[in-house]
């Protein structure tokens, strides 16, 4: 809740500039988050679980989709990740292709457990009513998206009590380095970091 980003949510004081930028690189993390999840789903082993990862791959996502777009405002978008989009999303292919079901798994719940945390916390801090960024916080401060949260993550800890306790560790810890990414990923939107070349 420090990074100068959330702060300047928080307060309003985010440039558009800055919040575009930000939009454009969730938009292509959303399209490869996606993906994952469809591909989570086609290796789940049990029905219940494929399904509700199907979903999250399909009407989840997309809800984010539309808002990210329409707060864009039909501008005109960038079509190459940043280098920390692009590692955040490189990250959960290899967790994907690299490492069990379970690992994969945890490594995604960054997403929805990060921004749910901050969505929470910043209307609690906020003015929502003249904050200009009040739409996209309240998105991560509905129920649907809570309820998606806490049905990913009661998948992740049935499997991780399921699991080795090396792979509850590795889980903890494919977890703790996506979040890490979340906050990489928001720093570098503060900045509006590019490629060097």
């Amino acid at each position: 809740m420090q990074l100068p980003f959330i702060r300047a949510l928080a307060d309003g004081s985010l440039t558009q500039e800055q919040f575009f930028f930000y939009l454009q690189q969730d938009v292509l993390y959303l399209h490869h988050y996606s993906q994952i999840m469809q591909m989570i789903a086609d290796r789940c082993p049990l029905s219940k679980d494929a399904e509700q990862f199907r979903r999250f791959s399909t009407e989840t996502i997309k809800a984010e989709q539309c808002l990210q777009q329409d707060l864009l405002q039909n501008k005109i978008t960038i079509h190459q990740q940043t280098p920390s989009c692009l590692l955040y999303s490189a990250y959960l292919y290899q967790q994907l292709a690299t490492q069990p079901l379970p690992v994969a798994i945890a490594s995604t719940l960054a997403c929805f457990y990060v921004y749910q945390q901050v969505g929470e916390q910043l209307l609690a801090r906020t003015d929502i009513h003249v904050n200009p960024y009040h739409r996209w916080i309240e998105a991560y401060n509905c129920p649907e998206y809570r309820l998606d949260g806490e049905i990913a993550m009661s998948i992740a800890d049935r499997l991780a009590t399921q699991s080795s306790a090396e792979i509850s560790q590795a889980m903890l810890n494919a977890f703790l380095t996506a979040a890490k990414m979340e906050w990489q990923l928001w720093h570098s939107c503060w900045h509006m970091d590019s490629w060097a070349l």
